[in-house]
């Protein structure tokens, strides 16, 4: 029995570093995820309103 339970508390230890390790990478891949997203949508309405913009400059209008 003493045998069975040394062999296992490593084992043990090794999984929770494993899965802590592991919730972390999944914690930065969702950062990653939203930082990208957020830089899309940014992108997708600089496009929208970029003729917008060529008019605004041919009409000489200032930001307000």
């Amino acid at each position: 029995m003493k045998i069975i339970i040394i062999i296992l508390i490593p084992v043990f230890i090794g999984l929770t570093t494993f899965e802590y390790e592991l919730s972390d990478i999944e914690d930065q891949i969702s950062a990653a995820r939203r930082a990208y997203n957020a830089a899309v949508t940014s992108y997708n309405n600089t496009i929208q309103m970029f003729p917008a913009s060529i008019v605004a400059a041919i009409r000489k209008d200032k930001p307000s």
